[in-house]
């Protein structure tokens, strides 16, 4: 195939062997190849109809990769070869005008860079990729919620396109190992920046077989802008196979995942880091038995939960395997006879302006709500239904924390007839609530499965500082039937008003292909 020939590749032909035979080195056998086997299969499952294949020799970012590679890598003889694909749910064109490619029509694109690594040798990995995130028909997939994408240019025939999508590299194994691909993944996502491994390795001193140390990697984020926080789980995780329990980890990534966080998961089989993947999202089972059936006949439990418990998968980017790969909780279970791939670490990326993260906001609307409805009951206020199902606690209160700026809050609350104070309460709330929040939602689990409602919330600014992660940094609160306004630092001081919702409503959609 010539480059820029636009092609049909609908079964009969196979990716499997007519493609991979051809632009990748060593066949769809070859170990790398893992990730073109997965982009290919997210490409059939996309409805992928054509491609085009164009040269991507002589692209600045691509010539200096291979310069980079030339200089670092096995001094040998033999040709580089760099292809960009992008995949087209529509047929090739008769004349074969690329520049009449549409963007709903473009799946994805990637490019191959082959280069010689021996004598006789040749090794082929995906430089780059950009995909849309999966959906069928062009809908999101059910229950699956990407919370790290971007709107991503890509070129086709000279002509730029943006996609949705979360960009994937894989490490070259020469030049780059995964630490590598971690760091270009998540900040070209969030910022559009691209971040070469040239780059990377002048800013950590890398030489081909080294290591990359979390302090490197940090400070690497740190150096493109991004607010890291790093948690260790090592405290949280057992020390031998028997006590071997998943969930003492996996609640706290899936309240990251939910809350919209970006994160970077690094895994270690001993002392050492072994691998780094980024979470681009989760999906969500609301049939599963265990965060209800577990708890069902066991007395003494804690009254309060968080939605997490119906996470079932992060979505990773594995820069060995491919992008948007489901990660379940049986995955940290130890084999039979291998010792267990441990989450040692999680990196969080947040907003420029946060100092409080995800969990310290969740920690702090557990803490908040059951007193605070235990107050306003004392006074007696509230009304309704479902004020008076909240205060007899007859099912757990389950809580999910999201980030939402004030403009996208405060418009929610202009909904239906306000009174005169109500009004009045609303517009001091557009004056003086921080610009960005954590929303601890409120809700019960039935009304969560089945409607995904919530009953009230608490805003908590995201811009208090870690040492006063206590209660003080509670701005506001909302109940059925009452809302409430709470001064700064003085969680006990605060104005409460009548409020006409008094039922449920649709919980805060936040993040990209959020269906139910």
């Amino acid at each position: 195939m010539s480059q820029g020939e636009w092609r049909a590749c609908k079964a009969p032909y196979s990716f499997y062997h007519e493609f991979m035979e051809e632009y990748w080195e060593g066949g769809p056998s070859e170990g790398l190849g893992a990730c073109l086997h997965r982009l290919c299969t997210l490409g059939r499952k996309m409805g992928v109809a054509s491609f085009v294949v164009e040269e991507g020799l002589g692209r600045p970012d691509i010539e200096d990769e291979i310069e980079h590679l030339e200089a670092l890598g096995p001094r040998v003889a033999g040709s580089v070869r760099a292809s960009v694909v992008t995949f087209l749910d529509v047929g090739p064109r008769r004349d074969q005008d690329r520049l009449k490619i549409k963007p709903a029509s473009i799946i994805g694109q990637f490019c191959i860079i082959s280069f010689p690594v021996a004598e006789g040798e040749t090794r082929s990995y995906i430089y780059e990729a950009y995909h849309r995130i999966p959906a069928r028909d062009k809908k999101p997939l059910l229950n699956n919620h990407i919370s790290m994408w971007g709107r991503l240019a890509v070129t086709v025939g000279g002509k730029e396109h943006r996609l949705p999508a979360a960009y994937f590299c894989q490490q070259n194994g020469v030049t780059s190992i995964c630490a590598h691909s971690a760091t270009r993944m998540i900040v070209r996502t969030k910022t559009d920046v691209p971040v070469s491994v040239r780059d990377l390795n002048t800013f950590w001193d890398y030489q081909p077989g080294g290591r990359v140390t979390v302090t490197k990697l940090l400070a690497a984020l740190r150096h493109y802008s991004m607010n890291v926080v790093a948690h260790a789980m090592d405290e949280k995780m057992p020390t031998g196979r028997d006590e071997h329990r998943p969930e003492r980890v996996w609640r706290q990534l899936a309240l990251l995942a939910d809350s919209g966080t970006s994160s970077l998961l690094i895994f270690s089989a001993g002392t050492t880091v072994d691998h780094v993947v980024p979470v681009v999202g989760h999906t969500v089972n609301t049939d599963e038995w265990h965060p209800i059936g577990a708890t069902l006949h066991v007395n003494g439990k804690e009254h309060v939960s968080s939605n997490s418990l119906w996470i079932d998968h992060l979505v990773v980017h594995d820069d060995m395997l491919g992008p948007y790969y489901c990660l379940s909780r049986a995955a940290l279970l130890p084999a039979e006879e291998d010792e267990p791939i441990e989450v040692r670490l999680v990196v969080t990326v947040l907003d420029d302006a946060v100092e409080l993260s995800p969990t310290q906001a969740d920690g702090v609307g557990r803490q908040a709500i059951s007193g605070l409805i235990t107050q306003l009951r004392n006074r007696k206020m509230g009304d309704g239904d479902w004020w008076e199902y909240l205060c007899k606690s007859l099912e757990r209160r389950l809580f999910r924390t999201t980030l939402i700026r004030r403009q996208d809050y405060t418009d929610t609350l202009r909904v239906g007839r306000l009174d005169r104070d109500q009004s009045a309460m609303v517009r001091r709330l557009e004056d003086e609530l921080p610009e960005l929040m954590w929303m601890c939602e409120l809700s019960v689990p039935n009304l969560f499965l089945a409607n995904r409602a919530r009953l009230g919330e608490v805003l908590i600014d995201a811009r208090a500082s870690v040492r006063d992660n206590g209660v003080g940094a509670i701005r506001m609160f909302r109940l059925p039937s009452l809302l409430g306004v709470v001064a700064p630092g003085r969680p006990s001081a605060f104005q409460v008003a009548s409020w006409p919702v008094k039922g449920p409503v649709p919980m805060h959609k936040a993040l990209q292909g959020e269906t139910w």
